[in-house]
């Protein structure tokens, strides 16, 4: 069972698409979209091996190693240009998020869709994304505690 800021997130995936979730933690994304077959392969990616680890205990856990991958790695380098469908970046700020796509540009641009839940700058992640020719197509808000949740 997901949060409903992670079930949002979850819903924007199309069945049949393979996802990325950069910055992952727990990894409850990728297993959850896995686990109802919505996705048929997920990696699920965090700059820290220590919070990697609770994600792959749960890959493991879930029995879901053959469908979902497991990567260290800072923003989109562990995944490769076109690897997967959708990328997925929730949880940190406008800013970061901004720098993350725009580290490799040519390779952010090979992805599908982008899968947006900033924490802050949102004005400023906006305004990037039309400054740098992407478009937002849909958008939603959640509440998570006492916070509402943007979702582009």
């Amino acid at each position: 069972m997901l949060s409903e800021r992670l079930q949002a997130i979850a819903d924007l995936i199309e069945y049949g698409e393979t996802m990325a979730d950069i910055g992952t933690d727990h990894g409850f994304l990728p297993v959850f979209l896995i686990k109802t077959g919505k996705c048929p392969y997920a990696i699920a990616t965090d700059i820290s091996s220590n919070s990697l680890k609770k994600a792959e205990n749960l890959i493991d856990a879930e029995d879901v190693l053959n469908d979902c991958s497991a990567r260290v790695g800072d923003g989109l380098d562990p995944i490769e240009e076109g690897e997967v469908d959708d990328i997925v970046i929730a949880g940190m700020g406008g800013i970061l998020m901004t720098e993350i796509i725009s580290a490799d540009i040519s390779k952010s641009r090979s992805f599908k869709k982008f899968i947006l839940q900033p924490r802050s700058k949102i004005h400023y992640l906006r305004k990037w994304i039309r400054d740098n020719g992407f478009t937002i197509k849909q958008e939603s808000i959640v509440k998570e505690g006492e916070r509402f949740c943007e979702i582009l």
